[in-house]
């Protein structure tokens, strides 16, 4: 994942990144999985599940903000890792 920078002592590094992940649902889990790690579109994403195109994207979007909210109260944040 390059979607993260450990250049600046304030961005969540990769270790920290797979620690946020871990603290979602599992639905939003595997939702973030799907598609930042496998690269699959939010469309593909409600095919294999058998969910809407919106549900997909809801969920994607929980996820972010839920992990940002979470690095916030840190004073670190979540950079360039968007929907």
């Amino acid at each position: 994942m390059k979607a993260f920078s450990t250049k600046r002592k304030n961005k969540v590094n990769r270790k920290e990144l797979r620690k946020l992940i871990n603290q979602l649902s599992p639905v939003l889990k595997e939702t973030i999985l799907l598609h930042h790690t496998f690269k699959m579109s939010f469309q593909e994403i409600a095919d294999y599940r058998n969910i809407s195109i919106n549900t997909s994207l809801s969920r994607g979007n929980q996820a972010v903000k839920k992990m940002q909210r979470i690095v916030a109260k840190r004073g670190l944040t979540l950079s360039h890792f968007l929907i």
